[in-house]
């Protein structure tokens, strides 16, 4: 009987020790985390209303003892992540260098976007106010006259005199452009066209010879091994590409008998890319964005292309031509771009990211501002 009512008696026991247990782990945990609400302004912590704060923040007389190995380790914790925290704000904050493209994670450089939009679209005005007062000068003040396209009389240029006009546009329209459309060192291809054009490195086989790893270019990045010589790109743009657009701008002119016309302005509107073109590729090296540029640069020069071919045919075909170096261009710049990744192997974004290139964008004709 004895024996019997021992073991009725071990249940309320069990009972009792659960129950006690149960207290004893709800009252820890009201002990180790509080609202901040709780606490007196002066002594709380500075957090978020409503923010879970550790048991050491509380009073020394509320803290449990089966709670201070862990509230050691949380505060240790905290002041670990305290820590991290400050380093990647001061990291984040670090001055404009090439491992900004890493932060920024391949970041849209907007403001860039905006000002090559805008300087093309400002150039673009201020070339068509320029063609239109000299229509308006040619005839009001010359008499000679010529039969247009479509049988009517106007009043034209002389052919050598639209010639020289659209030549000397076509090598300085950057002039009218706002972005800095510093053109690359003549003097450094003449260099590079009378070295041997190739880069060499020791093999890996034999450290005695070399091997060809890319042209010099303009000695400011690798370039393809299959390179021109650098002197002929200033042939290229001076002796056969300025003196065909010339001609071919001024068969259109003499077509039609306005230098403001369409056709015209297509080929300006090509020739005001191409300027924005040489920022990217030139000045700012953006080499990965120079191959989205230089994409749109070829097609700028078909629709000139096109539209000359629908005011004369022969001045249409002659500009087409021109495609043939554009296209050699555009292989040489997309070639280029592998050849020169940003960080380790990792290639250029095609468009301009925040902290790319070497130097910002920015307006040339307000220097003084700060971009």
């Amino acid at each position: 009987l004895r024996c019997k009512m021992a073991r009725v008696e071990l249940h309320p026991c069990v009972l009792v020790v659960g129950s006690l247990l149960i207290l004893a782990v709800t009252a820890s945990n009201t002990v180790a985390f509080q609202y901040v609400s709780t606490y007196n302004s002066k002594t709380a912590p500075r957090t978020k209303a409503n923010t879970i704060v550790p048991a050491t923040t509380l009073r020394p007389s509320t803290t449990s003892p089966f709670l201070k190995s862990y509230t050691a380790t949380r505060q240790k914790y905290l002041q670990q992540e305290t820590h991290y925290s400050r380093s990647s704000s001061l990291y984040a904050s670090a001055d404009n260098s090439s491992s900004s493209s890493i932060i920024n994670n391949g970041e849209v450089d907007v403001d860039a976007l905006i000002k090559y939009h805008a300087s093309i679209v400002l150039q673009m005005g201020i070339l068509f106010s320029l063609l239109t007062g000299l229509d308006y000068a040619v005839s009001s003040l010359l008499p000679t006259t010529a039969t247009v396209a479509d049988d009517s009389i106007a009043v034209v240029a002389p052919f050598w005199a639209s010639c020289i006009l659209f030549y000397g546009l076509s090598l300085k329209s950057r002039t009218f452009n706002p972005l800095d459309n510093t053109r690359p060192d003549l003097g450094k291809a003449v260099t590079s066209s009378m070295d041997d054009g190739q880069d060499q490195e020791p093999s890996s086989s034999d450290p005695t010879t070399t091997t060809t790893t890319g042209s010099k270019g303009f000695g400011d990045r690798v370039m393809p091994s299959w390179t021109p010589p650098g002197i002929i790109f200033p042939i290229m743009w001076v002796l056969i590409i300025g003196p065909t657009r010339a001609y071919t701008a001024s068969l259109v002119y003499t077509s039609t008998g306005h230098f403001a016309d369409p056709a015209i302005l297509a080929l300006l509107f090509h020739l005001s890319v191409g300027d924005v073109w040489n920022t990217i590729n030139n000045t700012e090296k953006r080499f990965g964005a120079a191959v989205t540029g230089v994409v749109c640069v070829s097609l700028a020069n078909v629709n000139a292309a096109f539209q000359f071919y629908q005011a004369d045919q022969k001045a249409g075909m002659l500009l087409a031509a021109t495609m043939v170096w554009f296209t050699v261009a555009s292989a040489l710049i997309i070639q280029t771009w592998r050849l020169n990744p940003v960080e380790g192997e990792e290639l250029d974004k095609v468009y301009p990211v925040v902290g790319g290139g070497d130097v910002p964008t920015r307006f040339a004709w307000f220097a003084g501002e700060s971009d």
